[in-house]
C-alpha cells in the first residue's frame, strides 16, 4: 500500500530537529503520519509533532535509545492541541489499537505529550508521567 502525506500532517514536521537538517526515510514517515492522521481524526483536535525522524547524533544527545523507532522514521512524540488532555488522547489511541483502527503501535504516555511508536517490537504501552 502506498501512504502520501494525509491532509494534517506536512514532511517538514517530520524532520530532525538538528541543525543539520537530516531528512526521515520518506516512506515510513509517510506511514506514521498516516496513523497520526487517523489518531486526529478520532481525538478531533490537532496534533503538533514535537519530535518525528532522528539522526543517531539528536537522538543520543535527547537520551534516546539505541533501538529508538525515531531512528527509522516508524515514531513520533506528539501533543493534542486545542486543550485536549494528554490522558484522554493517550487512551483513545489505546481503543484505537485494540479496535485494530491502527496497527500495534508502542504508545508512550508522558506528562505534556505520547510518543507513538509502529516499529516491528509490537504493541506495549508505558507510563513515564512524574506525577502520576
Amino acid at each position: 500500500m502506498s501512504y502520501g502525506y494525509p491532509p494534517n500532517f506536512a514532511p517538514g514536521e517530520f524532520v530532525c530537529k538538528c541543525d543539520k537538517s537530516c531528512r526521515p526515510p520518506a516512506a515510513q514517515m509517510r506511514f506514521t503520519a498516516w496513523v497520526l492522521q487517523r489518531i486526529r481524526d478520532e481525538v478531533a483536535c490537532g496534533l503538533r509533532v514535537t519530535s518525528g525522524f532522528r539522526c543517531k547524533s539528536h537522538n543520543s544527545s535527547v537520551g534516546g535509545s539505541q533501538g529508538s523507532d525515531h531512528l527509522k522514521g516508524l515514531a513520533a512524540d506528539i501533543v493534542p492541541l486545542a486543550g485536549v488532555d494528554v490522558g484522554y488522547a493517550w487512551q483513545t489511541i489505546r481503543r484505537l489499537r485494540a479496535e485494530q483502527k491502527i496497527p500495534d503501535v508502542r504508545i508512550g504516555r508522558y506528562d505534556t505529550f505520547i510518543h507513538v511508536g509502529l516499529g516491528v517490537r509490537g504493541a506495549r504501552d508505558w507510563d513515564y508521567r512524574k506525577n502520576k
